[in-house]
């Protein structure tokens, strides 16, 4: 997760272990990203929500 200069719009990103190249997944003008649930008890997926900012 991250913002851009702290306006607080957060957005997941994926981020390549050998290149660190990172790609953003949910980076829209207007919309936040947010965990919903990070599934402890299966490590390979996470619930997120996206909230239109007007």
């Amino acid at each position: 997760m991250r913002d851009d200069g702290g306006n607080e719009n957060w957005y997941l990103v994926a981020t390549d272990a050998n290149s660190e190249e990172v790609k953003p997944l949910t980076k829209m003008e207007g919309v936040r990203s947010q965990t919903i649930d990070d599934l402890e008890d299966i490590p390979s997926e996470i619930y997120r929500f996206l909230i239109l900012i007007d």
